[in-house]
């Protein structure tokens, strides 16, 4: 047995005729706790770890337990310890063990596994900045390699060059893109360059948009139920655009028709806003209808619906309708039937 640095391991070894046969070896990592043992306790964790996974061919037979650590043989005469080796003390009253010490050269079984050098502790020789450095240094090299060939006259794919500046186009259809080295100030001095300036009308490179652009994709969902208003409306539909989670709120009925609410889409949100790359909505059944499955289909729209009992799916729109649910009750009359006179405030709001 054998502990080491942050291991210890194990070989089963049955003696015939003076040669020494393994049978099965152990070891492990020691734990952060274990670590802090002394060295002697070390070692005897070692010889505890191998008697509890080899308990089976060692109980009620006596055996030896070779150690390179000399102490090992004397230690059950001891007569004062500590609580950890008098639990390990109880433990090895089962067995019959008689320690053997050995020459640390002859140990050599136990020492491969745990002074296995692939698992050896070494210091990093070289800091995070300096490979930092080294990683910009090898792609401002490649961009130098690549200015180099196309400058002697070789076409390098994907890379042409514009008035002395190198460009990166994916595909023939694509808009080439300027080729910026990875570093942090470098690409932020170009974003500023062309968006800091007074009339780019742009709040900062901190702030930059997305590239799916303001209702583009859209979730709906319809509040039905409510208190019915002067002019018979009972329902909104709520729009909210899952980019800026600006809303928008169209009083409607309850038994408003599949055709109906379609066109109360096309009415209040297509001509302000155009046509949505993508709805979400709930499964009510104006939404699962033949009718605007074909609306959807017509305005080439992808329509994905949350699923069943789950409205989680949906959470922007679930928390504008708690809004609009809290926002009437302050500014509506004592009868509420006119709070469709403000859903254009809410949608300020």
């Amino acid at each position: 047995m054998d502990a080491s640095n942050f291991v210890i391991g194990g070989v089963l070894f049955q003696n015939e005729r003076g040669l020494e046969h393994p049978i099965a070896y152990t070891g492990r990592k020691m734990k952060p706790a274990e670590l802090n043992y002394p060295v002697r306790e070390q070692e005897l964790l070692a010889i505890m770890h191998a008697l509890r996974v080899w308990r089976v061919y060692l109980l009620d037979r006596p055996f030896t337990v070779e150690t390179d650590h000399k102490s090992i043989e004397t230690i059950l005469t001891q007569t004062t310890t500590n609580r950890r080796v008098a639990r390990w003390f109880n433990e090895l009253a089962e067995f019959q063990p008689q320690f053997k010490w050995i020459p640390g050269e002859s140990n050599q079984v136990s020492d491969a596994m745990s002074r296995n050098p692939l698992f050896e502790h070494k210091d990093a020789q070289v800091s995070l900045s300096e490979l930092i450095e080294a990683a910009r240094n090898r792609e401002i090299v490649t961009i130098q390699e690549l200015l180099q060939s196309i400058s002697s006259g070789k076409e390098v794919p994907r890379y042409p060059v514009k008035n002395g500046l190198l460009f990166y186009q994916t595909r023939d259809d694509e808009n080439a893109r300027l080729v910026i080295p990875d570093n942090e100030d470098m690409k932020n001095r170009v974003i500023c360059e062309n968006h800091d300036v007074v009339t780019a009308g742009h709040p900062g490179y901190f702030k930059m948009s997305t590239k799916r652009g303001r209702w583009v994709d859209v979730s709906m969902d319809f509040m039905i139920a409510l208190p019915s208003t002067e002019t018979g409306k009972d329902a909104i539909v709520v729009i909210v655009d899952r980019l800026t989670k600006r809303a928008k709120f169209i009083a409607t009925n309850t038994n408003a028709t599949a055709e109906e609410s379609a066109g109360l889409f096309m009415v209040n949100y297509v001509k302000d806003h155009g046509v949505p790359k993508s709805i979400i909505s709930g499964r009510d059944s104006k939404f699962t209808s033949k009718f605007w499955q074909e609306v959807i289909k017509t305005l080439e729209t992808t329509h994905n619906m949350s699923s069943a009992f789950r409205p989680q799916t949906d959470g922007q729109t679930e928390r504008t309708n708690r809004f609009i649910e809290d926002y009437p009750r302050g500014v509506v009359n004592p009868f509420q039937n006119d709070w469709d006179e403000y859903l254009h405030l809410a949608e300020f709001a």
